[in-house]
């Protein structure tokens, strides 16, 4: 007797699907992973809530969200549904639900409460989950899109982070949003604490660990239910920022619950073993020393006395931008363009870094880049093109010199370029070898 029981529960482990009376889930394939300042609100957004085959996500103006372009040439907010929906959208108690079902989870994971299958270690740090409607907007452009395959990490980008997604099917027109619930539940038993050292992902659990991913603290879920082929199905999709299933990173540190929440977090009141955002803001990158540094500037309140030193001239003026982490400069350069940040005449006994922490690239996505960031130490020039991936990066130039020596850095477009963005989240000199203060 024990053994046929054993059976059919062996069977529900190695076939992750959730069974019900008059529908079937299924989970899909894993997520691979002039001064102006502009705050979070006034980004705009039309009215998504119906759409013709002939209408698409598109702003007042008629036009894609330059934003989005710059990250993909097809970006899914921007798709035209063309499905037979039947209902679609979530209301306010559906986001209540979601971000429920979630921090549930995520706190019987962090407070050390996860015994069903071994007792998985507390987390340190793991962020209580928040809505987040830029998210939601683009999660429903995709549910609505009726098509149960992952977009490209670049067609669901936003300005703030890198996104991760988690998909479920269903086969009915009904919407069961406590059906979420199995990305933890059947997928919790694969993992165990050895691929979190570094982590590793591995097929079987990639929708828990998005779904518990201590650094991620925004989701946001679209849901449709459409025909096709004369039958019915619902599709849920949820967008989290920042993007987990990150290899070589940490899935969540582990410790004493909430021993070690970012900064601007406090432990949650709510959920135990969470770490709950103080401001809008949420978690806040940590400042680095500043014996390290002859100065660092991240265009915050607590900038030294030197930053005001460092001028910026050039074809165009920076504007300010914020997102979650903070402050940063942006500017589009049109072709043969250049900004020059003169960081003035540096000296230190043991050698200096100049550093930009930055990401720039052609301003659409299917333009070419012909952009370049050098750095002009002295006679010698350190020249930078733009990354693969469009995120911050730290780029850095080291000199040794028993004088002192201009220090400049040049943005510069070449003659024949599109037009090309440059963002500029931090800039500064550290004393001796390179300090990437940004790694986490």
């Amino acid at each position: 007797m024990n053994v046929l029981l054993g059976i059919p529960y062996l069977l529900a482990i190695l076939f992750p699907f959730t069974l019900c009376k008059n529908c079937t889930y299924e989970y899909g394939s894993y997520d691979d992973a002039s001064y102006r300042k502009y705050t979070r609100d006034e980004r705009i957004f039309p009215n998504s809530q119906k759409y013709s085959d002939e209408e698409t996500r598109i702003s007042e103006k008629g036009e894609c969200p330059e934003e989005y372009l710059r990250y993909s040439p097809d970006p899914t907010y921007c798709k035209t549904s063309t499905c037979d929906i039947i209902a679609e959208g979530v209301n306010e108690e559906d986001k209540k639900l979601i971000l429920e079902i979630h921090n549930n989870f995520r706190s019987k994971l962090a407070s050390g409460n996860e015994l069903r299958y071994r007792q998985l270690p507390p987390a340190a740090d793991m962020m209580e989950l928040e809505w987040d409607d830029e998210l939601a907007k683009i999660a429903q452009a995709h549910a609505s899109l009726c098509v149960f395959k992952h977009d490209e990490y670049s067609q669901r980008r936003v300005d703030d982070f890198p996104v991760g997604q988690n998909l479920l099917m269903s086969s009915t027109d009904r919407k069961r949003l406590s059906s979420l619930s199995s990305w933890y539940k059947e997928e919790v038993c694969f993992y165990l604490p050895e691929y979190n050292k570094p982590f590793s992902l591995v097929d079987y659990f990639g929708h828990f660990t998005q779904m518990t991913w201590a650094k991620t603290w925004k989701v946001g879920c679209g849901y449709a239910a459409f025909r096709e082929n004369g039958e019915s199905h619902s599709l849920y999709t949820c967008n989290y920022g920042p993007a987990g299933n990150i290899k070589e990173t940490t899935f969540y540190t582990e410790g004493e619950p909430c021993s070690q929440c970012p900064l601007n977090t406090k432990c949650s009141k709510e959920y135990s073993g969470l770490c709950k955002s103080q401001t809008e803001d949420g978690p806040q990158p940590k400042r680095p020393s500043s014996d390290d540094f002859i100065f660092f500037c991240d265009f915050s309140e607590q900038d030294p006395e030197r930053c005001k030193e460092v001028k910026v001239t050039g074809s165009r003026n920076f504007s300010t931008k914020h997102i979650y982490s903070g402050d940063y400069k942006t500017v589009v350069l049109q072709a043969g363009e250049s900004i020059i940040i003169d960081f003035g005449k540096v000296y230190n006994s043991e050698g200096f870094c100049p550093f930009v922490y930055t990401r720039f690239g052609s301003n659409r996505a299917n333009d070419s880049a012909g952009s370049v960031v050098e750095f002009n130490i002295g006679r010698y020039r350190i020249p930078y093109r733009p990354p693969r991936e469009p995120v911050f990066t730290f780029m850095a130039a080291h000199m040794i010199a028993n004088l002192e020596l201009q220090c400049k850095v040049i943005l510069r477009v070449d003659e024949d370029a599109a037009p090309q963005y440059f963002d500029i989240k931090a800039w500064g000199i550290s004393k001796g070898d390179c300090i990437n203060a940004f790694k986490d």
